[in-house]
């Protein structure tokens, strides 16, 4: 049970860091709706990006 919590959270941790760390996302100042909005917005469209090159490249 202790493995798949481990698990859990690395991947959340890799699923949102490596936006951030490539430049497509900024970490949010505040809560509010826009800041988050565009955070969230970053992180998606990062990762439908990966989708589309690893798409792209079969």
């Amino acid at each position: 049970m202790k493995i798949i919590t481990v698990f859990i959270i690395l991947t959340a941790i890799f699923f949102l860091l490596l936006p951030i760390l490539s430049g497509s996302t900024t970490t949010p100042t505040s809560v509010s709706a826009t800041e988050v909005g565009v955070f969230i917005g970053g992180i998606t469209g990062y990762w439908i990006e990966v989708v589309k090159v690893a798409y792209g490249s079969l």
